[in-house]
């Protein structure tokens, strides 16, 4: 067997932070289980793969001075060997490499010869914790690290099912085509893959068992008839009667009721606050914009009314006196404007037989990093900032405003009823001076795992547990606490906690769905109520927010980092039922992930309200990667939202709405 040591495009991805991005940081992999130190001689800097069993070849000077990463057969980081100590301070490399690398499980180790500068054992020493769940990649794919052995040569080559089919997908169609062929098998051995079909609750639906009868290139092509909803497939290979069970696949396929046309289909293009401010000052620079996105075959508009500093963009703040955004104390923000810039906008977009919707960025309430604030909530309303519990100080209970943490923006507690009462008089205003045509959940949660740890949160995680029967013994160590190493340790109530953050957002939903509903009412019209979430559901729980339809049932085919969650109980904390329909930011550069997002996202909704998958101009750089990751995420939901309108260039956005190769 031939044994390489590199794999050009291998990298190691960090688990990421959802309020910014939807995937997380990289790294390149040099080199995987090298076993000449001959190689790494010359090098200054390397990135290593290790697994069980094969020596780590660098010096035992390296061996302290190196930083690496362990983790296990799931993924997950166990421990980080010369870690960072707290935020900005080097380590002090007096751990030793030589440790046990977990079954199933790799190495991954750096040197360089200048850490302040390289950029390489910094990146492990501080964007790596442990209980992280991370990521192989190659060339943007996600890949296995069997699959890293087997392609460097280090691993034997058996039979295996190669599909051509994606991981996940959406149809309209009854009939599933299952096409794919056998690497690597034995000429002189015979093939059978044996499928099987189960239901949205596991159940077994149907077996079908095909035998292989093409010998020159060992293809399949395998037809099965899906049912309605979800649809989990898996395929078992047989060699001369044998189950081969390291060869397992599965497919997971959403099969939609009915076909949605095209005409009935939303194109939203996403507004934000301050980068759109200065090209869309004046009434004439709004009409060409409109004008041209009409042309473009957008249909609505999802506008920044409310930004994360909190300055409003029209002018009729008569409930809560919200300055204007031209009163921003950022001068890269500023924008000269004489006009009530959603007033305009409205007008216009009407008169283009378009709608507008109202975004709120809801829990957030300036921005720390550029001291930059609406309402000054440090002066004025301290109280209403997340306290927070986070590994950067060592478990003590720390309000956003001055923890280690870096925290960017102020995010406000969503369980304090002021800051909801505040909230709710934002829309109220909005709603009573303009005729917008729905209003957008956007940053309505948490702004991490970490929070929130006020008093005002404890009373009521207090009264919830008491109507379950079960006591709060420990703050916040029930919950969970920090470890000396910044592990966190779960709590006996940790899920109670998920479930209760879950309903504090949705109960604050039901407020608002009450509020626009009073409006349509009073103003005889229908007023939309919908929300934007990142697509990455199996870490949504760690936002507060459970987006999912109640008749969710989770499998573990799904693969989510905490299964025990999904119960009965917390399918209840959903605020799906409070809106009309949900956009889900599909953030990735691949049309095969964009497809899972949204297949997953037609998963957990079922149909039951609308889904729109949402795409990243800045993720998809060709004019082709344009054209494939929106007709991905039109194609398989009710339509596409595009963010954002500052990085549009109308020349390759209209041939990708209109499916047209330039």
């Amino acid at each position: 067997m031939n044994k390489n040591y590199s794999l050009p495009g291998l990298l190691i991805e960090t688990t990421f932070v959802y309020d910014f991005i939807s995937q997380g940081e990289v790294k390149s992999i040099d080199y995987i289980n090298p076993d000449n130190g001959d190689i790494l001689m010359d090098k200054d800097n390397a990135v290593i793969l290790f697994t069980g069993g094969n020596p780590v070849i660098v010096s035992n000077e390296m061996k302290t001075g190196c930083v690496a990463v362990v983790v296990d057969s799931n993924m997950a980081v166990t421990k980080v060997i010369n870690k960072v100590p707290d935020k900005g301070i080097k380590p002090s490399f007096t751990e030793s490499v030589d440790v046990e690398i977990p079954d199933g499980g790799f190495m991954v180790l750096s040197y360089d010869s200048d850490y302040e500068n390289s950029g390489i054992r910094s990146f492990f020493a501080e964007k790596f914790n442990n209980g992280d769940i991370i990521k192989l990649r190659m060339n943007n794919t996600k890949i296995s690290l069997e699959e890293v052995l087997q392609l460097t040569g280090q691993a034997e080559m058996k039979a295996s099912i190669s599909l051509l089919n994606g991981d996940y997908c959406t149809t309209e169609e009854r009939d599933l085509k299952l096409a794919g062929f056998i690497r690597n098998p034995l000429t002189s051995a015979e093939y059978k893959i044996e499928v099987k079909k189960y239901g949205a609750s596991g159940e077994f639906v149907e077996e079908k068992i095909v035998e292989i009868t093409d010998k020159d290139d060992f293809g399949f092509l395998i037809s099965l008839q899906l049912n309605d909803g979800v649809n989990y497939v898996d395929l078992s290979l047989y060699e001369a009667g044998q189950l081969l069970n390291y060869a397992n696949q599965k497919r997971i396929v959403f099969k939609k009721k009915q076909k949605t046309l095209n005409k009935d289909k939303q194109v939203i293009m996403w507004v934000e606050q301050f980068v759109n401010a200065k090209t869309l000052n004046t009434v004439e620079k709004m009409e060409q914009v409109i004008a041209t996105a009409k042309d473009a075959g957008i249909t609505e508009f999802a506008v920044d009314v409310k930004g994360c500093e909190g300055f409003a963009a029209y002018k009729k703040a008569t409930l809560t006196h919200a300055p204007y955004i031209t009163e921003t104390r950022d001068p890269r923000k500023k924008a000269e404007m004489e006009i009530d810039f959603l007033e305009e906008f409205v007008r216009i977009a009407h008169k283009h037989n378009m709608k507008v919707y109202a975004s709120f960025n809801f829990f957030v309430e300036g921005n720390i990093s550029t001291e930059d604030y609406a309402i000054h909530v440090p002066d004025k309303h301290p109280g209403w900032a997340e306290v927070i519990q986070a590994p950067e100080d060592k478990g003590e209970l720390k309000s956003v405003l001055h923890t280690k943490r870096n925290a960017m923006l102020l995010y406000v507690n969503p369980a304090n009823d002021e800051v909801q009462d505040f909230q709710l008089k934002r829309v109220e205003e909005v709603l009573m001076n303009y005729s917008i045509d729905g209003v957008i959940l956007d940053r309505a949660r948490y702004d991490h795992q970490y929070a929130d740890f006020s008093e005002e949160t404890k009373e009521k995680f207090i009264a919830y547990l008491t109507g379950k029967n079960k006591a709060l013994d420990n703050w916040p160590a029930d919950v969970y606490s920090i470890g000396p190493d910044g592990t966190v340790v779960l709590g006996k109530h940790y899920f109670e906690w998920i479930t209760f953050r879950s309903l504090v957002i949705s109960n604050f939903s039901n407020r608002l769905r009450a509020l626009v509903n009073q409006y349509g009412k009073n103003q005889n019209r229908d007023i939309k109520l919908a929300a934007y979430v990142g697509s990455w559901y199996e870490t949504y729980y760690q936002n507060g927010v459970n987006w999912a339809d109640e008749s969710f049932i989770y499998n573990e085919r799904l693969d989510f980092p905490l299964p025990p969650l999904y119960t009965r109980e917390y399918a209840k904390a959903s605020y799906l039922d409070n809106i009309d329909f949900i956009m889900i930011g599909c953030y990735y550069d691949t049309k095969e992930q964009i497809e899972k997002y949204v297949t997953l996202g037609n998963i957990l909704t079922n149909e039951k309200v609308d889904l729109i998958g949402s795409i990243s101009l800045p993720d998809l750089k060709t004019p082709e990667e344009l054209r494939n990751g929106f007709q991905t995420v039109y194609q398989n939901s009710n339509g596409g939202m595009i963010f954002d309108l500052c990085y549009t260039d109308w020349t390759k956005l209209k041939p990708a709405i209109q499916n047209e190769e330039i």
